[in-house]
């Protein structure tokens, strides 16, 4: 059977390819070249993320954690920049972002969910954008793009990574806050980040490698990076310049 190329590194040669699991028949594939994880084949089931799924993250827990992530970046951001505009991509329970203005950052949002964007702009009267993040229509408009835990949901996260190229200003700034494959236990298919609500919501899991991939075809550099083992996760922030496709690391993009 021949896999999918991998979204991150797109290689498609399949001597580097290793079967983790099978979810309904669908091959979950570890890259070995680049260390990420993602589907060999598309899913016909697909994940929908509405106002039901997104009212489940409004426990104590995710409360306390938004804040933790508000006053993360803004310690990092007012470290870069002397006034900066923020845009979150996959808002979701708006927390953050309502933490964000709370803070007096200026501070908008994107969300798919037209049924949650009402929700946020009537209850927390939020500035929030009925969009997927792909599909915006901004450019060169923000110093910093913040996204928790939305890039693994993308099937294709070099997609999520030129649309946050295409809305920061230069230099600007992507915080991503993303489950690390590198805390998978040795990519155990029991692993939580794999055991998701939707057996198909994380379409491509990075790892510090394969960030650093996905960082360099699309014109990105890291500058900070944090693992957070208690949650599976990595946060990193990256610089959009123009000089950051031009490092010379020790892979080369597969063009094939």
């Amino acid at each position: 059977m021949k896999y999918n190329r991998c979204p991150v590194c797109l290689n498609d040669d399949q001597n580097n390819m290793k079967l983790i699991s099978r979810v309904l028949d669908v091959p979950r594939i570890h890259c070995t070249r680049c260390n990420c994880a993602y589907f060999g084949e598309t899913p016909k089931l697909k994940p929908t993320y509405d106002l039901a799924y997104n009212l489940h993250f409004y426990r104590p827990t995710d409360i306390r954690q938004a804040e933790r992530m508000a006053r993360k970046v803004k310690t990092l951001a007012d470290k870069k920049m002397r006034s900066y505009r923020i845009l979150e991509a996959g808002v979701g329970n708006g927390l953050t972002l309502l933490f964000f203005n709370l803070m007096g950052i200026e501070a908008e949002g994107v969300e798919i969910g037209f049924d949650t964007v009402q929700m946020l702009r009537r209850e927390f009267h939020l500035n929030v954008i009925h969009s997927a993040f792909e599909h915006i229509t901004k450019t060169n408009e923000y110093n910093l793009v913040y996204s928790s835990h939305l890039i693994e949901h993308f099937s294709q996260p070099r997609e999520f990574m030129i649309t946050a190229k295409r809305v920061l200003r230069q230099p600007g700034y992507l915080f991503l806050y993303t489950p690390d494959l590198d805390c998978s236990n040795g990519r155990d298919p029991k692993w939580h980040h794999f055991n998701t609500r939707h057996p198909f919501e994380h379409c491509a899991i990075l790892s510090k490698k394969a960030l650093e991939v996905l960082a360099w075809a699309t014109g990105f550099s890291i500058i900070w990076f944090e693992r957070v083992e208690e949650y599976g996760s990595f946060m990193a922030l990256l610089l959009n310049e123009s000089v950051a496709a031009q490092k010379n690391l020790p892979y080369n993009d597969n063009k094939n």
